[in-house]
Order: structure tokens, then C-alpha cells, then sequence
């Protein structure tokens, strides 16, 4: 679910990258309430919406936790 153009480069930053994008889809579903995605993120509400990377328009999420266990 990750966008997969980032997936290895992006995500090699070192062993902790410190923001992820993902799309609006996933955002939301988090947005949504799963308290286990949610403790992953510290999300930002008003979302970093309008970034677009290969047509796709993705929001910024500040890392605080592995992801690959939600995300994958």
C-alpha cells in the first residue's frame, strides 16, 4: 500500500526514515480510528494534501513506528 515507487529507495533512508507517503486512501482509513494504525503516526489532520508524485496525490506522515506491520 505504500506507494511502490518508494518503496526501496525512499524507505533505505537509514533504518527509520522519519516521514512516509502514502495515498489518500490509506490516509483516511487511518484517519478512520484503527487505534493500532493510529499509535504507528503522528498524523497531521489538515493534511500535507496536493503533494503529487507520478499523478498520484499523497499526504505526509511522520514516521514513529515500523509501518511495515500495518502497511504491507
Amino acid at each position: 500500500m505504500i506507494l511502490s515507487f518508494l518503496k526501496e529507495d525512499y524507505l533505505k533512508q537509514g533504518t527509520k526514515p522519519s516521514q512516509l507517503l502514502i495515498s489518500y486512501d490509506i490516509y483516511y482509513e487511518i484517519l478512520k480510528g484503527d487505534g493500532a494504525i493510529q499509535s504507528c503516526y503522528k498524523l497531521d489532520k489538515e493534511g500535507k494534501l496536493g503533494i503529487d508524485i507520478c499523478g498520484c496525490q499523497v499526504y505526509v506522515v511522520d514516521y514513529l513506528d515500523s509501518p511495515f506491520k500495518w502497511l504491507v
